[in-house]
């Protein structure tokens, strides 16, 4: 995709080279994917007494060669320019020198490139304890392909948003660049674990790890299924476990009988294999097979206990067959992890920051943000839920409450957690009742303890009867309580947060519903309508989430709702509205030198092999011409169009 080159943000630095020195003293901090890369650059002007240091974030750099990323930074130092503007000043810049900075996850080491100008190139690697040493072909492979996977999992990540001054560059524009990430990918798959994985499995294996997750979405992406296939199989030779990946590539294709044909194979050579059995539940599910599903996804939680996912899928089907009870104490058997720290540079705060605007890609609706709020205040209460703050497991586990919640209903889900659970009153009373048994007394009719003998003496018959039913009452609640679980601490934090949602999701649907049937407006500020619709949506109530988004949308553009609203349309199978949230959505990313997008790039793939190339072109066109981001989408058609898409030939 052709993008702005003479535009990039930077941030100012308090003295000279401190975001380097910070990056170097940080080193021996990260556990897994490493920061992203940094650019930074040293200015000098007549006007100045002292050089100045810029820099910058950006993903994903061409790291496969010091002559590669030199090349990056020489093409950067000449579009500057010298006229840059500093502290509401205009003045002549000169670069005296730039260095890239790109860690190597698989070595543990921070890959260098300098450039002095006029003339000279250095590159080096620096080790956790500062150390300097020349880099080998082997660590820029390494480099090259650490690089391409932080790129791939970085774009979308909302826990990378906070980030300023980050520039995604787009690692995808030849089918060249695809080849070379096969090769490198195949040489290093077996060092996939050293990579790390999300915090919702336990354990990096060569299956589940980063670099297979950044594998999966860059096949996604190109649509290269038949050479990542060609390459995995290699791989399956060496370990059958690798099968298991080969199975999700080809669902992913829609080829349905082999990705079968696979799992069948796996599981009949490694009947313990965890990822193909819940794989296997998650696609007999699909086709509405739920009997055979349950069966393979209660292999599948035998096989890896420890492990969240298949705990979780077993969740989904007990969901789906209706058997909620059953679902609440899977959900309370999950095993739970938290969410883990991402590596990040500890850089003080800048002197100031540089945000220009790009003179291309310009769509004025999104980039005028200026437009009167209706409501001057908003509701503090919705922007302390709790439920947002959820991370990892713990996020995943309040999905599948939520879930269950949509099909029956908070009443009914009382009931059921009230039929599996031990709750609080009915726990003090069982204490109670173990108590007065273990000291060789009975409660009478009027709560009075004594002791058997008194009680045989004075009682009538009839308080005898009674007494005897009290305690098989009581007896039998205690065998009843034997058949219940404790419930865990962090479920039944999640029961509350739920309530929280719906606490506030019903006194907005009410307030809603009275203001419509009094036909009266009903205002609340942007950022209420977009709290409100996140709650609706954390509730699967979607049309009420999209109408609370619509809302919102009239009164100020956010990317986080449009994302939301591109996920619904998606589910709806609304191409129109698709097909304009894309474009906005370019627009802002194109605002914040965002050129790469997976979720989008999928989402444009998509609308062409639905209704190919030109007649989205031609919709384009139609809408938003004059404006500049025709441009903008006609080069991201072309890319596709590079990768021969489906679509891009009609």
């Amino acid at each position: 995709m052709v993008f702005h080159t003479t535009v990039v943000p930077e941030l100012l630095e308090n003295e000279l080279d401190e975001s380097v020195n910070a990056r170097t003293t940080s080193l021996s901090s990260f556990k897994e994917l490493g920061p992203l890369d940094l650019v930074h650059l040293v200015k000098s002007s007549s006007k100045s007494s002292k050089p100045i240091g810029t820099y910058y974030y950006a993903s994903c750099i061409d790291t496969s060669s010091s002559a590669a990323v030199a090349a990056y930074l020489t093409t950067l130092i000449s579009t500057l320019g010298e006229e840059q503007h500093w502290l509401n000043r205009t003045a002549h810049w000169k670069t005296q020198s730039a260095i890239c900075c790109s860690y190597n996850a698989f070595s543990r080491v921070d890959v260098r490139v300098l450039i002095k100008i006029p003339g000279s190139v250095e590159s080096y690697i620096v080790d956790d304890r500062g150390d300097k040493r020349p880099a080998t072909d082997a660590i820029w492979t390494e480099t090259y392909l650490s690089a391409m996977v932080r790129s791939l999992l970085f774009a979308d990540n909302e826990n990378y948003s906070f980030i300023t001054c980050w520039r995604r560059l787009n690692p995808l524009q030849t089918p060249e660049l695809t080849e070379r990430f096969f090769e490198s990918f195949e040489a290093l798959f077996f060092r996939g674990p050293g990579l790390g994985c999300v915090s919702e499995v336990q354990n990096a294996t060569i299956v589940n790890n980063y670099l297979v997750d950044a594998f999966i979405k860059f096949v996604k992406i190109t649509g290269k299924y038949e050479e990542a296939i060609s390459v995995l199989s290699r791989l399956a030779k060496i370990d059958s476990d690798v099968l298991a990946i080969t199975a999700r590539v080809m669902l992913q294709n829609n080829d349905e009988v082999k990705a079968v044909q696979v799992m069948g194979n796996g599981i009949l050579a490694n009947p313990r294999d965890y990822n193909l059995l819940e794989l296997q539940a998650d696609y007999c599910a699909g086709k509405g097979k739920l009997e055979w599903a349950l069966d393979c996804a209660i292999r599948a939680v035998n096989s890896a206990p420890a492990e969240f996912l298949p705990w979780a899928r077993l969740v989904k089907i007990y969901t789906k067959m209706g058997n909620y009870e059953q679902a609440l104490l899977t959900l309370n058997s999950c095993p739970m992890s938290t969410a883990k720290e991402i590596d990040l540079t500890k850089v003080p705060q800048p002197q100031s920051v540089l945000f220009p605007l790009p003179t291309d890609g310009v769509l004025k609706e999104i980039w005028n943000d200026d437009k009167p709020e209706s409501v001057t205040s908003y509701d503090q209460s919705l922007l302390k839920l709790p439920a947002p703050t959820l991370k990892s497991t713990f996020a995943k586990a309040y999905e599948l409450l939520t879930e269950i919640v949509s099909h029956i209903g908070w009443d009914a889900l009382l009931k059921y957690r009230s039929n599996v659970f031990v709750m609080e009153e009915e726990y003090r009373k069982e204490k109670r009742v173990v108590r007065n048994n273990s000291i060789g007394t009975l409660k009478s009719a009027n709560g009075i303890l004594a002791k058997p003998d008194e009680v045989k003496d004075k009682r009538s018959t009839e308080e005898e009867e009674e007494s005897l039913k009290l305690k098989e009452e009581e007896e039998a609640e205690a065998d009843k309580m034997k058949t219940k679980r404790l419930c865990e601490r962090w479920l039944d934090n999640l029961f509350m947060v739920l309530y929280e949602d719906l606490r506030v999701y019903t006194v907005w649907r009410a307030e809603y519903v009275h203001y419509q049937s009094q036909q009266m407006e009903y205002k609340k500020h942007s950022l209420d309508w977009e709290a409100l619709g996140m709650v609706a949506w954390r509730l699967r109530h979607e049309d009420e989430a999209a109408d609370a988004f619509h809302h919102a949308l009239e009164q100020r553009f956010s990317n986080r709702v449009m994302w939301k609203l591109l996920e619904y349309y998606e589910h709806k199978g609304d191409n129109a509205n698709i097909l304009d949230a894309v474009v906005k959505l370019f627009a802002w990313n194109h605002r914040w030198y965002n050129e790469f997008s997976p979720k989008l790039i999928t989402a444009l793939r998509n609308l062409v092999a639905a209704e190919g190339a030109t007649k989205i072109a031609s919709k384009i066109e139609a809408k938003y011409a004059p404006d500049s981001i025709v441009e903008l989408m006609d080069s991201a058609l072309k890319d596709l169009t590079t990768f021969k898409a489906i679509g891009t030939d009609s």
